[in-house]
């Protein structure tokens, strides 16, 4: 009987991340396609990294460069990138003993809208900068600060936004792993790690804030050789990303006829019906397991999980922005149960908010880039709520259903803790 919990919630947390991706998942559009013909014959430009790396790759294989090997490679990574992230809800779920309020949570966020925008945007950076976001986070949680510092730096190379995405999150690993060693003849370790990518960042704003000359034009030349890129991406591409900081702070925050302003876009009443149900199952979750007074710490995490929305100065793609919150309210549940041992406590009030918000995320549609739809009928969602749900509550009640050892045992404890931990 034991067995059955994990076994039953790794199985929901899977069924629930294919069904979500299967919902959006494509190819890669033009803009993303453009991005992976970027390399740094042009000069050292920004995400150059990648391009160069498919470049070297496929001359020393000796094969062109197609639309079918872009989206091979780009279907791939996404593919790996959604694993993370379930390898990542299934150590949350262990830790918590597979409670079920926690596995809950964790099937809210699989069936959130961020990751229905994942299968959405095949090619885009996002899938390779995240995963090494993932991984300094990993190395600077075991103590090898300037390891996940240089990886820091790396992901920059990829993609820019990596400072607001992930750096975030990097710090607060360095700082948990900084507060949390209790050796009495230990020395603090030095933060100094964390200087590298803001270093690099600024580094990166000087020397592209005005691209090599004759860049826009070089590279519209190039990507018109690909006839794959379409719809204008050949010309539109090469011109955004030749624009400076200050320049695209401009663009983005300017009304344009037939578009919202920024004003709009941060008051949009269906972005925050999409987030906050699964946000609030995550931090819910969280506040009641980590209980962090009102500190400093606590002011960290909150920066940490909406920083993302500062993107909205930048960039027009307010769609996927708004659902980057969710995946930082995801990786700051991960990262404090693998800094911290959080409590086992019941949890109230977490489950159904999770239940609330998997229906939310199954019933509402997701705004989409290039005026896309959801592939998959409102019926059939309805059906893949219900039997999430159904299992959710399966699983609930073969908890209640154990008798008390074997319930004690599930979720880590003893009698002998309870009688430790007893009031005195």
């Amino acid at each position: 009987m034991r067995r059955w919990p994990p076994i039953l919630s790794c199985m929901l947390m899977l069924g629930a991340l294919v069904a979500t991706v299967l919902r959006t998942i494509r190819g890669p559009n033009d803009w993303a396609e453009a991005h992976w013909l970027l390399d740094y014959r042009f000069g050292f430009v920004k995400r150059g990294l990648v391009g160069q790396v498919l470049t070297w790759t496929t001359g020393l294989l000796g094969i062109p460069v197609s639309e079918g090997l872009i989206g091979g490679v780009a279907l791939a990574i996404c593919v790996g990138f959604c694993g993370l992230l379930l390898l990542l809800a299934c150590r949350i779920a262990k830790d918590a003993s597979w409670s079920p309020a926690v596995v809950a949570a964790m099937v809210a966020f699989l069936t959130s809208p961020f990751l229905v925008m994942t299968g959405h945007v095949v090619g885009y950076y996002d899938h390779i900068f995240l995963p090494l976001g993932v991984l300094s986070v990993w190395l600077a949680l075991r103590g090898k600060l300037w390891a996940g510092a240089v990886v820091q730096a790396l992901a920059l190379l990829i993609h820019e936004s990596c400072a607001v995405l992930i750096y975030p999150v990097f710090a607060l690993a360095c700082l948990l792993h900084s507060t949390g060693r209790t050796e009495p003849a230990a020395k603090p370790p030095s933060l100094l790690p964390l200087l590298l990518p803001v270093v690099m960042a600024v580094v990166m704003a000087i020397v592209l804030a005005s691209p090599p000359a004759g860049f826009p034009q070089s590279y519209a030349d190039h990507l018109k050789t690909f006839p794959f890129v379409q719809g204008g991406y050949d010309s539109i591409t090469p011109s955004l990303l030749a624009l400076s900081p200050g320049q695209a702070w401009a663009l983005a925050t300017s009304k344009w006829p037939g578009l919202p302003s920024l004003a709009e876009r941060m008051t949009q009443p269906s972005a925050y019906g999409l987030l906050l149900p699964t946000l609030i199952a995550l931090l819910v979750s969280f506040a009641q397991r980590a209980r962090l007074p009102a500190s400093l710490e606590s002011g960290a995490v909150a920066f940490v999980v909406l920083v993302p929305q500062a993107l909205h100065l930048i960039a027009w793609d307010f769609e996927r922005i708004w659902t980057c919150s969710i995946l930082m309210a995801f990786l700051v549940v991960w990262l404090y149960s693998e800094a911290r041992r959080l409590e086992h406590t019941e949890q109230v009030g977490v489950f159904t908010a999770s239940l609330l918000a998997v229906a939310a995320n199954l019933l509402m549609e997701t705004p989409l880039l290039d005026y896309a739809h959801d592939q998959m009928p409102r019926w059939v969602r309805v059906c893949v709520m219900l039997a999430l749900l159904g299992a959710l509550l399966l699983l609930a009640g073969m908890q209640s259903a154990l008798p008390l050892r074997e319930r004690l045992r599930w979720r880590g404890q003893s009698l002998a803790d309870l009688w430790l931990r007893r009031p005195r």
